[in-house]
Protein backbone atom coordinates (compact mmCIF):
# COMPACT_ATOMS: atom_id res chain seq x y z
CA UNK A 1 0.00 0.00 0.00
CA UNK A 2 1.25 3.24 -0.90
CA UNK A 3 0.43 6.86 -1.12
CA UNK A 4 1.73 10.52 -2.15
CA UNK A 5 0.77 14.43 -1.60
CA UNK A 6 2.34 16.47 -4.10
CA UNK A 7 3.04 20.24 -3.15
CA UNK A 8 3.42 23.71 -4.94
CA UNK A 9 6.99 23.82 -4.60
CA UNK A 10 7.17 20.46 -7.26
CA UNK A 11 8.05 18.21 -3.98
CA UNK A 12 6.13 15.25 -3.46
CA UNK A 13 5.52 13.40 0.37
CA UNK A 14 4.92 9.70 -0.29
CA UNK A 15 5.07 6.97 2.07
CA UNK A 16 4.67 3.39 1.92
CA UNK A 17 3.52 -0.19 3.99
CA UNK A 18 4.37 -3.34 2.50
CA UNK A 19 4.59 -7.41 3.95
CA UNK A 20 6.39 -10.33 2.37
CA UNK A 21 6.14 -13.92 2.77
CA UNK A 22 9.24 -16.29 1.12
CA UNK A 23 9.03 -19.94 1.40
CA UNK A 24 12.04 -21.96 1.10
CA UNK A 25 10.97 -25.61 0.46
CA UNK A 26 14.76 -26.79 0.35
CA UNK A 27 15.38 -25.30 4.06
CA UNK A 28 11.57 -26.21 5.22
CA UNK A 29 11.03 -23.20 6.54
CA UNK A 30 9.34 -19.43 5.82
CA UNK A 31 10.19 -15.91 6.44
CA UNK A 32 8.27 -12.93 6.86
CA UNK A 33 9.41 -9.36 6.05
CA UNK A 34 7.31 -6.07 6.63
CA UNK A 35 8.46 -2.75 6.63
CA UNK A 36 7.25 1.11 6.02
CA UNK A 37 9.40 3.70 4.21
CA UNK A 38 8.67 7.38 4.40
CA UNK A 39 10.26 9.86 1.67
CA UNK A 40 10.50 13.49 -0.03
CA UNK A 41 11.43 13.87 -3.59
CA UNK A 42 12.07 17.58 -4.27
CA UNK A 43 12.64 19.08 -7.88
CA UNK A 44 15.71 21.52 -8.23
CA UNK A 45 15.59 23.09 -10.98
CA UNK A 46 13.04 22.63 -14.02
CA UNK A 47 9.64 22.34 -12.09
CA UNK A 48 10.86 23.77 -8.82
CA UNK A 49 8.61 26.75 -7.46
CA UNK A 50 4.94 27.90 -7.43
CA UNK A 51 5.41 29.64 -10.84
CA UNK A 52 5.73 26.47 -11.80
CA UNK A 53 3.53 24.27 -10.00
CA UNK A 54 0.73 26.03 -8.59
CA UNK A 55 -1.12 27.46 -12.13
CA UNK A 56 -4.16 25.74 -11.09
CA UNK A 57 -4.42 27.38 -7.88
CA UNK A 58 -3.90 30.69 -9.19
CA UNK A 59 -6.34 30.54 -11.81
CA UNK A 60 -9.24 29.38 -9.16
CA UNK A 61 -8.31 32.36 -6.69
CA UNK A 62 -8.68 34.92 -9.86
CA UNK A 63 -11.73 33.10 -11.33
CA UNK A 64 -13.37 33.82 -7.66
CA UNK A 65 -12.64 37.17 -8.12
CA UNK A 66 -14.04 37.35 -11.72
CA UNK A 67 -17.12 35.59 -10.62
CA UNK A 68 -17.42 38.45 -8.26
CA UNK A 69 -17.07 41.18 -10.73
CA UNK A 70 -19.63 38.88 -12.75
CA UNK A 71 -22.75 38.98 -10.21
CA UNK A 72 -22.31 42.64 -10.50
CA UNK A 73 -22.34 42.80 -13.81
CA UNK A 74 -25.08 40.47 -14.05
CA UNK A 75 -27.31 42.70 -11.35
CA UNK A 76 -26.20 46.02 -13.32
CA UNK A 77 -27.76 44.35 -16.72
CA UNK A 78 -30.84 43.44 -14.94
CA UNK A 79 -31.25 46.75 -13.19
CA UNK A 80 -30.62 48.62 -16.78
CA UNK A 81 -33.41 45.88 -18.47
CA UNK A 82 -36.02 46.49 -15.86
CA UNK A 83 -35.67 50.03 -15.90
CA UNK A 84 -35.83 49.85 -19.85
CA UNK A 85 -38.94 48.37 -19.28
CA UNK A 86 -40.30 50.51 -16.79
CA UNK A 87 -39.46 53.59 -18.87
CA UNK A 88 -41.18 51.99 -21.95
CA UNK A 89 -43.98 51.69 -20.23
CA UNK A 90 -44.16 55.29 -18.76
CA UNK A 91 -43.70 56.80 -22.19
CA UNK A 92 -46.99 54.94 -23.75
CA UNK A 93 -48.87 55.56 -20.39
CA UNK A 94 -47.55 59.65 -21.23
CA UNK A 95 -48.96 59.11 -24.91
CA UNK A 96 -52.35 58.19 -23.60
CA UNK A 97 -52.15 61.26 -22.11
CA UNK A 98 -51.61 63.26 -24.58
CA UNK A 99 -53.59 61.79 -26.89
CA UNK A 100 -56.84 62.14 -24.45
CA UNK A 101 -56.48 65.42 -24.50
CA UNK A 102 -55.71 65.53 -28.56
CA UNK A 103 -59.09 63.70 -28.71
CA UNK A 104 -60.72 66.15 -26.73
CA UNK A 105 -59.25 69.09 -28.54
CA UNK A 106 -60.53 66.89 -31.79
CA UNK A 107 -64.25 66.61 -30.95
CA UNK A 108 -63.94 70.72 -30.40
CA UNK A 109 -62.84 71.17 -33.68
CA UNK A 110 -65.09 68.50 -35.49
CA UNK A 111 -68.24 70.08 -33.26
CA UNK A 112 -66.86 74.08 -34.32
CA UNK A 113 -66.63 72.94 -38.00
CA UNK A 114 -70.10 71.53 -37.77
CA UNK A 115 -71.51 74.87 -36.13
CA UNK A 116 -69.94 76.76 -38.87
CA UNK A 117 -70.87 74.64 -41.65
CA UNK A 118 -74.75 74.93 -40.05
CA UNK A 119 -74.36 79.04 -40.04
CA UNK A 120 -73.24 78.93 -43.89
CA UNK A 121 -69.36 80.17 -42.52
CA UNK A 122 -67.47 77.47 -44.18
CA UNK A 123 -67.69 74.59 -46.35
CA UNK A 124 -68.83 70.89 -45.79
CA UNK A 125 -65.23 69.96 -46.24
CA UNK A 126 -63.88 71.34 -43.54
CA UNK A 127 -66.56 69.04 -41.09
CA UNK A 128 -65.22 65.97 -43.20
CA UNK A 129 -61.19 67.55 -42.55
CA UNK A 130 -62.30 67.88 -38.98
CA UNK A 131 -63.87 64.24 -38.48
CA UNK A 132 -60.65 62.58 -40.20
CA UNK A 133 -58.99 64.13 -37.87
CA UNK A 134 -61.63 63.63 -34.94
CA UNK A 135 -61.19 59.56 -36.10
CA UNK A 136 -57.37 59.50 -36.79
CA UNK A 137 -57.04 60.70 -33.12
CA UNK A 138 -59.33 58.06 -31.65
CA UNK A 139 -57.41 55.53 -33.92
CA UNK A 140 -54.14 56.98 -32.15
CA UNK A 141 -55.44 56.45 -28.76
CA UNK A 142 -56.55 52.95 -29.32
CA UNK A 143 -52.84 52.18 -30.36
CA UNK A 144 -51.40 53.73 -27.43
CA UNK A 145 -53.48 51.75 -24.79
CA UNK A 146 -52.46 48.39 -26.76
CA UNK A 147 -48.36 49.35 -26.65
CA UNK A 148 -49.29 50.79 -23.17
CA UNK A 149 -50.57 46.81 -22.06
CA UNK A 150 -47.83 45.30 -23.95
CA UNK A 151 -45.40 47.32 -22.33
CA UNK A 152 -46.75 46.57 -18.75
CA UNK A 153 -46.96 42.61 -20.20
CA UNK A 154 -43.56 42.74 -20.86
CA UNK A 155 -42.17 45.29 -17.74
CA UNK A 156 -44.23 42.37 -15.43
CA UNK A 157 -43.27 39.35 -17.34
CA UNK A 158 -39.66 40.61 -16.76
CA UNK A 159 -39.74 41.13 -12.86
CA UNK A 160 -41.83 37.96 -12.25
CA UNK A 161 -45.37 39.66 -11.29
CA UNK A 162 -49.11 39.89 -11.98
CA UNK A 163 -49.96 42.47 -14.23
CA UNK A 164 -52.49 44.96 -12.91
CA UNK A 165 -53.15 47.33 -15.31
CA UNK A 166 -55.74 49.34 -13.51
CA UNK A 167 -53.74 50.40 -10.60
CA UNK A 168 -50.06 50.21 -11.79
CA UNK A 169 -49.95 54.08 -13.31
CA UNK A 170 -51.77 57.16 -12.25
CA UNK A 171 -52.82 59.58 -14.77
CA UNK A 172 -50.37 61.83 -13.37
CA UNK A 173 -47.53 59.91 -13.40
CA UNK A 174 -44.36 62.58 -13.27
CA UNK A 175 -42.13 62.58 -16.05
CA UNK A 176 -38.56 62.81 -14.40
CA UNK A 177 -35.30 64.11 -15.32
CA UNK A 178 -33.01 61.95 -13.36
CA UNK A 179 -30.24 63.86 -11.41
CA UNK A 180 -26.57 63.45 -13.15
CA UNK A 181 -24.70 62.27 -9.42
CA UNK A 182 -22.15 60.10 -10.80
CA UNK A 183 -18.61 60.75 -9.71
CA UNK A 184 -15.61 61.00 -12.23
CA UNK A 185 -13.79 58.02 -12.47
CA UNK A 186 -10.34 57.41 -13.02
CA UNK A 187 -9.43 55.53 -16.06
CA UNK A 188 -7.64 52.95 -14.41
CA UNK A 189 -10.91 52.22 -11.86
CA UNK A 190 -13.33 52.33 -14.82
CA UNK A 191 -11.24 49.08 -15.94
CA UNK A 192 -10.09 47.83 -12.36
CA UNK A 193 -13.73 47.01 -12.43
CA UNK A 194 -14.70 45.88 -15.59
CA UNK A 195 -15.39 42.30 -16.48
CA UNK A 196 -14.16 41.49 -19.78
CA UNK A 197 -10.69 43.68 -19.11
CA UNK A 198 -10.31 41.40 -15.81
CA UNK A 199 -10.62 38.48 -17.67
CA UNK A 200 -8.24 39.57 -20.08
CA UNK A 201 -5.51 39.98 -17.61
CA UNK A 202 -6.45 37.11 -16.18
CA UNK A 203 -5.84 35.29 -19.71
CA UNK A 204 -2.40 37.35 -19.68
CA UNK A 205 -1.10 35.95 -16.32
CA UNK A 206 -1.82 32.07 -17.18
CA UNK A 207 -0.30 33.04 -20.39
CA UNK A 208 2.62 34.39 -18.48
CA UNK A 209 3.19 31.86 -16.28
CA UNK A 210 2.74 28.88 -19.78
CA UNK A 211 5.70 31.15 -21.15
CA UNK A 212 7.40 30.61 -18.07
CA UNK A 213 6.99 26.59 -17.27
CA UNK A 214 7.69 26.70 -21.70
CA UNK A 215 11.18 28.22 -20.83
CA UNK A 216 11.99 26.08 -17.75
CA UNK A 217 11.23 23.05 -19.63
CA UNK A 218 14.26 23.54 -22.02
CA UNK A 219 16.45 23.33 -18.23
CA UNK A 220 17.48 19.77 -17.14
CA UNK A 221 15.86 18.94 -13.99
CA UNK A 222 17.51 17.23 -11.00
CA UNK A 223 15.18 15.71 -8.39
CA UNK A 224 16.58 15.30 -5.05
CA UNK A 225 15.01 11.68 -3.43
CA UNK A 226 15.63 11.24 0.61
CA UNK A 227 13.55 8.35 2.27
CA UNK A 228 14.12 6.08 5.59
CA UNK A 229 13.21 2.61 5.62
CA UNK A 230 11.72 0.59 8.91
CA UNK A 231 11.23 -2.88 8.54
CA UNK A 232 11.86 -6.49 10.76
CA UNK A 233 12.22 -10.08 9.28
CA UNK A 234 10.67 -12.93 11.63
CA UNK A 235 11.01 -16.45 10.69
CA UNK A 236 8.04 -19.31 11.06
CA UNK A 237 8.77 -20.30 14.62
CA UNK A 238 10.57 -17.04 15.55
CA UNK A 239 8.21 -15.13 17.84
CA UNK A 240 9.56 -11.99 17.86
CA UNK A 241 8.91 -9.21 15.14
CA UNK A 242 10.05 -5.80 15.66
CA UNK A 243 11.29 -3.49 13.34
CA UNK A 244 14.80 -3.01 14.87
CA UNK A 245 16.43 -2.25 11.66
CA UNK A 246 16.05 0.95 9.39
CA UNK A 247 18.02 2.73 6.53
CA UNK A 248 18.42 5.93 5.39
CA UNK A 249 19.05 6.87 1.64
CA UNK A 250 19.96 10.16 -0.67
CA UNK A 251 19.53 9.89 -4.18
CA UNK A 252 19.58 12.45 -7.06
CA UNK A 253 18.17 11.50 -10.46
CA UNK A 254 18.76 13.78 -13.96
CA UNK A 255 15.86 14.03 -16.18
CA UNK A 256 16.37 15.79 -19.48
CA UNK A 257 15.15 15.20 -22.67
CA UNK A 258 17.57 15.76 -25.67
CA UNK A 259 14.10 15.95 -28.36
CA UNK A 260 13.43 19.63 -27.68
CA UNK A 261 11.17 19.79 -30.67
CA UNK A 262 8.14 19.65 -28.55
CA UNK A 263 8.83 21.96 -26.56
CA UNK A 264 10.09 24.37 -29.29
CA UNK A 265 6.88 24.67 -31.13
CA UNK A 266 4.61 24.99 -27.29
CA UNK A 267 7.12 27.92 -26.98
CA UNK A 268 6.43 29.62 -30.30
CA UNK A 269 2.93 28.76 -30.06
CA UNK A 270 2.78 30.57 -26.42
CA UNK A 271 4.59 33.63 -27.97
CA UNK A 272 2.49 33.91 -30.65
CA UNK A 273 -1.08 33.73 -28.34
CA UNK A 274 1.07 36.69 -25.94
CA UNK A 275 1.41 38.95 -29.38
CA UNK A 276 -2.32 38.19 -30.12
CA UNK A 277 -3.70 38.81 -26.56
CA UNK A 278 -1.25 41.71 -26.80
CA UNK A 279 -3.33 43.31 -29.95
CA UNK A 280 -6.87 41.94 -27.89
CA UNK A 281 -5.82 43.77 -24.97
CA UNK A 282 -5.45 47.21 -26.60
CA UNK A 283 -8.32 46.39 -28.94
CA UNK A 284 -10.52 46.14 -26.00
CA UNK A 285 -9.08 48.86 -24.13
CA UNK A 286 -10.26 51.18 -27.25
CA UNK A 287 -13.62 49.58 -27.32
CA UNK A 288 -13.94 50.04 -23.16
CA UNK A 289 -13.48 54.15 -23.37
CA UNK A 290 -14.81 54.50 -27.10
CA UNK A 291 -18.43 53.11 -25.44
CA UNK A 292 -17.96 55.47 -23.04
CA UNK A 293 -17.27 58.34 -24.87
CA UNK A 294 -19.75 57.82 -27.09
CA UNK A 295 -22.40 57.95 -24.27
CA UNK A 296 -20.90 60.74 -22.93
CA UNK A 297 -20.87 62.85 -26.41
CA UNK A 298 -24.99 61.27 -26.90
CA UNK A 299 -25.60 62.44 -23.09
CA UNK A 300 -24.14 66.00 -24.08
CA UNK A 301 -26.27 66.55 -27.18
CA UNK A 302 -29.83 64.59 -25.36
CA UNK A 303 -28.92 67.66 -22.83
CA UNK A 304 -28.99 70.15 -25.57
CA UNK A 305 -31.94 68.74 -27.74
CA UNK A 306 -33.91 68.71 -24.60
CA UNK A 307 -33.53 72.77 -24.73
CA UNK A 308 -34.88 72.67 -28.27
CA UNK A 309 -37.74 70.18 -28.19
CA UNK A 310 -39.16 72.51 -24.77
CA UNK A 311 -38.91 75.24 -27.36
CA UNK A 312 -40.47 73.45 -29.97
CA UNK A 313 -43.38 72.29 -27.96
CA UNK A 314 -43.67 75.97 -26.04
CA UNK A 315 -44.28 76.65 -30.38
CA UNK A 316 -46.58 74.32 -31.32
CA UNK A 317 -48.80 75.42 -28.13
CA UNK A 318 -49.00 79.33 -29.11
CA UNK A 319 -49.16 77.96 -33.24
CA UNK A 320 -52.53 76.07 -31.99
CA UNK A 321 -53.30 78.71 -30.20
CA UNK A 322 -53.11 81.47 -32.89
CA UNK A 323 -54.84 79.11 -35.61
CA UNK A 324 -57.89 78.49 -33.54
CA UNK A 325 -58.19 82.58 -33.19
CA UNK A 326 -57.73 82.66 -36.83
CA UNK A 327 -60.32 80.53 -37.28
CA UNK A 328 -63.10 81.59 -35.31
CA UNK A 329 -62.71 84.98 -37.13
CA UNK A 330 -63.05 83.10 -40.34
CA UNK A 331 -59.47 84.46 -41.73
CA UNK A 332 -58.29 80.65 -42.55
CA UNK A 333 -59.66 76.99 -43.00
CA UNK A 334 -58.85 74.66 -40.28
CA UNK A 335 -56.54 73.24 -42.23
CA UNK A 336 -54.03 75.35 -40.05
CA UNK A 337 -55.80 74.09 -36.67
CA UNK A 338 -55.37 70.56 -38.03
CA UNK A 339 -51.74 71.00 -38.56
CA UNK A 340 -51.29 73.18 -35.73
CA UNK A 341 -52.59 70.25 -33.41
CA UNK A 342 -50.60 67.55 -35.02
CA UNK A 343 -47.33 69.55 -34.37
CA UNK A 344 -48.53 70.28 -31.03
CA UNK A 345 -49.05 66.75 -29.96
CA UNK A 346 -45.95 65.61 -32.00
CA UNK A 347 -43.64 67.88 -30.00
CA UNK A 348 -45.02 66.95 -26.83
CA UNK A 349 -44.26 63.16 -27.57
CA UNK A 350 -41.02 63.84 -28.70
CA UNK A 351 -40.20 66.22 -25.42
CA UNK A 352 -40.99 63.31 -23.05
CA UNK A 353 -39.33 60.33 -25.64
CA UNK A 354 -36.11 62.96 -25.07
CA UNK A 355 -36.63 62.87 -21.44
CA UNK A 356 -36.51 58.87 -21.28
CA UNK A 357 -33.83 58.99 -23.94
CA UNK A 358 -31.44 60.93 -21.47
CA UNK A 359 -32.41 58.85 -17.90
CA UNK A 360 -31.68 55.73 -20.24
CA UNK A 361 -28.70 57.38 -21.23
CA UNK A 362 -27.26 58.33 -18.36
CA UNK A 363 -28.02 54.79 -16.68
CA UNK A 364 -26.22 53.40 -19.99
CA UNK A 365 -23.21 55.54 -19.20
CA UNK A 366 -23.15 54.49 -14.98
CA UNK A 367 -23.01 50.77 -16.22
CA UNK A 368 -20.41 51.33 -18.87
CA UNK A 369 -18.02 52.83 -16.00
CA UNK A 370 -19.38 50.41 -13.16
CA UNK A 371 -21.77 52.31 -11.36
CA UNK A 372 -25.28 51.15 -11.79
CA UNK A 373 -26.71 49.45 -8.58
CA UNK A 374 -29.33 49.50 -6.90
CA UNK A 375 -28.02 52.37 -4.38
CA UNK A 376 -27.69 54.31 -7.54
CA UNK A 377 -31.49 53.76 -8.67
CA UNK A 378 -32.70 54.41 -5.53
CA UNK A 379 -30.67 57.74 -5.51
CA UNK A 380 -31.38 58.67 -8.77
CA UNK A 381 -35.41 57.57 -9.73
CA UNK A 382 -38.27 58.74 -6.45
Amino acid sequence: MQGSQKNIYGGTIYGQIDSTRNDYQTLDKTEYSSGFTVGYKQSLFRKFGKLYNNTSLFSTKEKIKLLTLFNKDEKANIILKSVTYYYDTILNSEKIKIQKKALIRAQSNYDAAKAKQESGLVSKVDVYRAKLSYLDQNRNLNDSIKRYKDSLENLYFYINQDVDINNSFSESQPIIIIENSLENKKDSKILAENIKWNNMLLDEKLLKKEIYKSNKDFLPDLELDMKYKQFAQKEELDNSFNFNEDSWSIGINSNYNFNTTEQSITKQRLLLEKTKLKRDKYSLNRLIFKDINSLQNDYKNIIENLKIYKLKEKEAENSLKVSKIRYERGLSSNLDILDAESSYSSSQIDYVSEVLKYNLTLLKYAKAINSLDLEFINKVIK
